[in-house]
C-alpha cells in the first residue's frame, strides 16, 4: 500500500523535482528494499530506455525487486517493456549446467558463455531450446562463442 501511495505521489508531483527525489532517497524509515528502489530508479530507467531487445530488458529487470517495478510502471515509455518482461519472466527457463557437463563441455567460463548465448536466443526469439537441440548443435554453439570472442 505504501508503494502505491509513493508511486501516486511520484506520478502526481513528478519525479523531476530534486527535492522530492531527495526526500524519498534519504528517508530513514523506508524499508531497505524500497529505499534501494528509489536510489536506483534513474539508473535503471536510463538502462531500460537504452535497451533494444528482450535479452537486455530481462537482464536489467531480473535483478530488480517489486518496488523497482512499481516505481517504473509510472513511466509511460517503459510500460511496454515492463509488460514484456513479465511475460518473459513467466516463460523463461534457464539451462542446467549438468546438461552441458553431460554433453562434454568442460567446467569454466565456456559453460557460462553457452548459457548466456542460449538465454539470448531464447529471449529474443521466444524459442524454447531443449536438451535435444543442445545435444545436436553444441559444436556450432561453441564455435560461435569462440568466433565471437576472437580478437581481430
Amino acid at each position: 500500500m505504501l508503494v502505491l501511495t509513493l508511486g501516486s505521489a511520484i506520478y502526481i508531483y513528478g519525479w523531476t523535482d530534486a527535492n522530492i527525489k531527495n526526500i524519498f532517497k534519504n528517508n530513514s524509515i523506508l524499508e531497505k528494499s524500497l529505499k534501494k528502489a528509489f536510489e536506483q530508479y534513474e539508473h535503471i530507467e536510463k538502462k531500460l530506455m537504452e535497451s533494444k531487445d528482450n535479452y537486455d530488458i530481462f537482464n536489467i529487470l531480473y535483478k530488480c525487486n517489486i518496488y523497482h517495478l512499481e516505481l517504473l510502471k509510472y513511466n509511460r515509455k517503459l510500460q511496454y517493456k515492463l509488460l514484456n518482461y513479465m511475460k518473459l519472466k513467466d516463460n523463461y527457463k534457464d539451462i542446467k549446467t549438468k546438461i552441458l557437463l553431460d554433453l562434454g563441455v568442460e567446467k569454466g567460463r565456456l559453460i557460462r558463455d553457452i548459457i548466456e548465448e542460449v538465454k539470448k536466443v531464447n529471449l529474443n526469439t521466444l524459442l524454447d531450446i531443449k536438451e535435444d537441440y543442445l545435444r545436436n548443435n553444441i559444436g556450432e554453439i561453441i564455435d560461435g562463442i569462440k568466433h565471437k570472442n576472437t580478437q581481430f
